[in-house]
């Protein structure tokens, strides 16, 4: 559909006239068509995702979430694991269909290797199923290490292969930590009820320090099928700046890997081509790239996605400020030059006074976001994590 839509264009603009034209669509191409992302994670914490794939509909609206959904994983001997519905939150990963998303948590803690597994869903009254899969035994994690050069930090990881049980496939992700403070103390401060500046030499900042997380946003995919060499060495997982806030103090990596299938490997290799090229006219429709679900209850009904069954693991690794270049934030200052200023423009929208600043030989009171003198504005919190280690 997409491509046909290119070919229309491509040929009304080889026209010297352009006529109206009104694209005629079938049901099928306005109905809602489930879109059903999971991986199911023997010996872990299962996560599905429901979604509607985005229609052409005349009237410009969007298909609601299909919430009030029932989610659950099983085996091929009957033994069935509910899932629980997460909060609804918008999607940043880059997949193809999914862009608001009900999330499903499954407990498969107790599911083991050497079994087939599959998701069920049962949604606006019909059943999907999920292909029966076998999942396969994951690399280990030997390592995590850091390099750096003159401008940036690298983190790497070394694998162990899975041996011949092992599919030759995988994918890392990873959850970052690090702790960081703010730019600047304040110097000078602002009195709201008659906007004037006063110094304040015995004021302490309780807001310097904080700690702030971040998840990676894309499954890194890892083909190591020709490998004879029994492991994969040396794989960049993630990089920073050395003037990064993750240098300030100490900086914390989680790495995970899956195993996946083949059918897993290819389906996320091309949903991830076509969010990195944006298609073009010889590229796949993201229809024609075939999941594997199906609609139990109506086989005529059309499903997208892939859910795929894998073993999953990880490990920790730690960085301290070593290759740490910090250089602070310079703000672009403001000057307000009477009370109204302060107020309407700066002040109601959180910006503050930070110090005395030297513009043409005058000395003026430079304000900038309240982000360079906070840390939780600038986006941290200050509840330490439970596995910070001291």
């Amino acid at each position: 559909m997409k491509k046909w839509f290119y070919l229309c264009a491509l040929a009304l603009g080889l026209h010297a006239c352009i006529y109206p034209y009104e694209v005629q669509l079938d049901s099928s191409e306005t109905e809602k068509v489930l879109v059903v992302d999971g991986s199911i994670v023997v010996g872990g914490k299962s996560a599905v995702y429901l979604s509607y794939m985005i229609p052409f509909r005349a009237d410009g609206w969007l298909f609601s979430l299909p919430e009030g959904g029932k989610v659950r994983v099983e085996d091929e001997t009957g033994r069935q694991y509910p899932g629980i519905t997460a909060a609804v939150s918008s999607s940043s990963s880059g997949d193809v269909y999914r862009g608001s998303y009900v999330p499903y948590i499954v407990d498969t803690e107790l599911a083991t290797l050497g079994h087939q597994y599959r998701v069920v869903v049962e949604v606006d009254g019909e059943v999907y199923v999920s292909a029966w899969q076998e999942p396969t035994p994951v690399p280990e994690i030997r390592d995590i290490y850091f390099e750096a050069d003159d401008e940036k930090v690298y983190v790497y990881v070394d694998l162990e292969k899975a041996g011949p049980a092992g599919s030759g496939y995988l994918n890392l992700t990873y959850d970052e930590t690090w702790e960081f403070h703010v730019d600047y103390d304040p110097e000078v401060f602002v009195d709201p009820s008659n906007w004037s500046y006063y110094e304040d030499p015995f004021y302490y900042n309780p807001y310097v320090w904080c700690f702030k997380s971040k998840t990676s946003v894309r499954r890194q995919l890892i083909d190591y099928t020709q490998l004879d060499q029994g492991k994969v060495s040396h794989y960049l997982v993630n990089s920073f700046l050395r003037s990064n806030n993750r240098n300030h103090r100490r900086y914390s990596i989680n790495v995970k890997a899956m195993s996946m299938t083949p059918e897993s490997y290819q389906y996320e290799r091309q949903t991830q081509q076509q969010t990195d090229v944006g298609g073009d006219l010889f590229s796949p429709d993201p229809g024609a790239i075939a999941g594997n679900l199906r609609c139990e209850s109506n086989p005529e009904k059309p499903v997208m996605g892939m859910v795929m069954a894998c073993e999953s693991t990880s490990k920790r690794g730690w960085l301290n400020s070593r290759y740490s270049l910090y250089k602070p934030v310079t703000p672009s200052w403001v000057f307000p030059d009477n009370p109204d200023q302060m107020f309407d423009l700066y002040y109601n929208v959180d910006y503050r006074p930070i110090q005395y600043v030297t513009v043409d030989d005058v000395e003026k009171v430079g304000w900038a976001h309240e982000s360079c003198i906070n840390c939780i504005a600038a986006g941290g919190t200050q509840e330490r994590p439970d596995f910070w280690e001291n």
